[in-house]
């Protein structure tokens, strides 16, 4: 019989992104195999939906970009206390900050520590001159693993491909409960309306403006466009002056993030992902794939790796409004290959984002760690 583990999992924040997306996925696919499950964070935005997974939120004041910010030093005692009382066997950070916490941490309770590489990282001084990444590192793709490798000088030893999960019946059934049709009115869309929708943190390196660029691009030709952008960031308030500045004020929607997408997903005709960055598989492809939505993705590394463009998705140049237009432009005139398309892309979002492979990958991990196998 395999153990159970006690893991505190660490995050600088828990807004919707790709790292609360994960958690989301993957605490409550951990304990349904017995493990306990806590998260430590720096902020609780979305601390009712782990709540009702079971999954205690601790919220400690460590909300920074910064590895030497003295929040740190405030926060570990409390932290280090935590750890102790609640007897946990692993530590689990996600972000670079945390992952200096973790090590503070488990240096002073003697309890081991692991990280995940959610994306890839510049390989800035402090993370050349502190090593902070654990007994183990989990990288989300083969190619982020190689990273770690490469500019970072992690050894190959420590780390562990995981790729990202999506819990593909929950998403499904889920999109079954939902009323196309009301969703779309509680957004403001017509029923008729032909929708795209992003998924993301509204941050520079998503490309957000691009698809808003695109839909401009559509406006007249398709009066039937309707874009939806789902997230929340620091880039808001340059997405809503440039909606203002194009006129689509009422044609693209920018909606608060939440934990549960499969609302936006079922008022979705089309996935766009306009991301302008390096990156690994991101979460809101495979949910968009695994609700059955035709998916346009930018060919960047590692997006470009993963999918093969004209079968699982449509790959265009990154910061191209234009090819953004043309593939809507394809999609739309081409309902058939849409749907073949869409149906290619569940198998393939299926087969690779297994969320038994996940949780067992998971549970070696934290076996290593612990057991220092």
């Amino acid at each position: 019989m395999k153990k159970k583990y006690r893991i505190l999992h660490l995050s600088t924040h828990l807004n919707l992104g790709g790292i609360t997306s994960w958690l989301l996925t993957a605490a409550p696919a951990l304990k349904k195999r017995g493990h306990e499950v806590s998260i430590a964070a720096g902020s609780d935005q979305t601390a009712a939906a782990f709540e009702a997974l079971g999954v205690r939120v601790h919220r400690f004041d460590i909300r920074t970009k910064s590895e030497i910010h003295p929040k740190l030093l405030f926060a570990l005692p409390g932290l280090a206390s935590l750890v102790k009382r609640e007897r946990f066997d692993v530590l689990h950070a996600h972000t670079r900050v945390t992952q200096v916490l973790a090590k503070l941490a488990g240096a002073w309770t003697g309890v081991p520590f692991v990280s995940t590489a959610h994306g890839f990282y510049k390989a800035r001084l402090g993370r050349r001159l502190f090593d902070a990444w654990g007994a183990r590192v989990v990288a989300v793709s083969p190619l982020v693993a190689e990273e770690l490798s490469r500019s970072h000088g992690v050894a190959a030893s420590r780390i562990r491909v995981v790729p990202n999960a999506v819990d593909a019946p929950s998403i499904e059934a889920g999109i079954a409960r939902q009323d196309r049709t009301a969703v779309r009115g509680s957004l403001g869309i017509p029923g008729d309306a032909l929708v795209v929708t992003s998924i993301s943190r509204l941050v520079k390196d998503k490309g957000h403006e691009y698809l808003v660029e695109a839909a401009a691009l559509l406006a007249d030709e398709m009066p039937r466009l309707h874009a939806v952008i789902l997230g929340d960031g620091r880039e808001r308030p340059a997405l809503e002056e440039q909606i203002r500045s194009r006129g689509l004020e009422g044609r693209v929607h920018l909606v608060a993030g939440v934990p549960d997408v499969t609302g936006v997903l079922a008022a979705t005709d089309f996935f766009i992902h306009p991301a302008t960055f390096r990156e690994g598989f991101g979460l809101s492809i495979a949910e968009a794939m695994v609700a059955r939505k035709p998916v346009v993705a930018t060919d960047i590394w590692a997006i470009n790796t993963l999918l093969r463009g004209g079968r699982e998705a449509i790959l265009v140049p990154p910061k191209d409004a234009g090819a953004l237009a043309d593939a809507v432009r394809f999609l739309a005139g081409s309902p058939a290959e849409a749907r073949a398309m869409a149906e290619r892309g569940y198998a393939f979002a299926a087969q690779v984002s297994s969320l038994d492979r996940m949780a067992d990958a998971l549970e070696n991990v934290y076996r290593e760690a612990v057991e220092g196998g």
